[in-house]
């Protein structure tokens, strides 16, 4: 006896049920953001002997928050601090932002960081650029290794 579509679709059905519920040991669980993007940087994160500090939420691979930061010695700027806006994205276990302060101690002085940092559960750390610019000009581009740790 052959048969019908909707008993063939019940059985299937039946069978990727068993499987489904097999894979998940009976409790089925919704992918969280680290499971599918490789890491999660919801938090405070504070630089590694520095004092930059960011606000990070991160909304499945999208990543957004405030930052602050202060130098006394900027290579180009002096002494330097301000508000800023961090914007990036996570995937597979990288954050790729983009970190930026408008309105800083300085007149028509700006500053913006970008960089790939590998995460590690409560840190991550990878390179940078930055760039100063005063009204509207660069004045000096710097590269190196940001660390950031969460509090």
């Amino acid at each position: 006896m052959a048969m019908t579509s909707a008993q063939l679709v019940g059985e299937v059905l039946a069978v990727l049920l068993v499987v489904v519920s097999a894979a998940c040991n009976g409790h089925p669980t919704a992918p969280t953001s680290l499971d599918r993007f490789g890491a999660s940087v919801t938090g405070t994160w504070t630089q590694v002997g520095g004092t930059r500090t960011w606000f990070l939420t991160q909304t499945g691979a999208n990543v957004a928050g405030g930052s602050s930061f202060s130098q006394d010695n900027n290579v180009y700027l002096g002494a330097v601090s301000g508000d800023g806006i961090v914007q990036g994205g996570v995937g597979l276990g990288v954050f790729n932002f983009d970190d930026t302060y408008v309105r800083l101690l300085q007149a028509n002085c700006s500053l913006e960081i970008t960089g790939q940092l590998k995460v590690s559960g409560d840190s991550m750390t990878g390179p940078y650029t930055e760039n100063d610019s005063c009204n509207g000009a660069l004045v000096g581009r710097l590269s190196g290794t940001l660390a950031m740790q969460k509090k």
